[in-house]
């Protein structure tokens, strides 16, 4: 594991493939992906308790290795997260 910050403009799988081989002494693998965790589940604002919860998610973004599944919906899922929404 290991942590890296982002460029401006650069995206967190990005910024983790610029820094993989320093941090693991190997290239990095074809297939990352990124990934936040749920935290809890909050009311929405103005929503009434008998109707579904928001979610709220973490605020660090895990980039995973995703050469068993190759995609990110399985990789994500397979460590108990979810795909990290685009942009954020």
């Amino acid at each position: 594991m290991g942590d890296v910050a982002a460029r401006v403009g650069e995206a967190p799988v990005e910024a983790c493939r610029r820094s993989w081989s320093r941090i693991f002494r190997v290239p990095a693998p074809g297939h990352l992906f990124a990934c936040v965790q749920r935290i809890e589940a909050i009311p929405s604002p103005g929503a009434r308790a008998d109707r579904t919860a928001g979610t709220r998610w973490g605020k660090l973004v895990y980039v995973i290795d995703g050469e068993q599944f190759k995609n990110a919906s399985e990789t994500c899922g397979s460590v108990k997260m979810f795909v990290a929404p685009a942009g954020n």
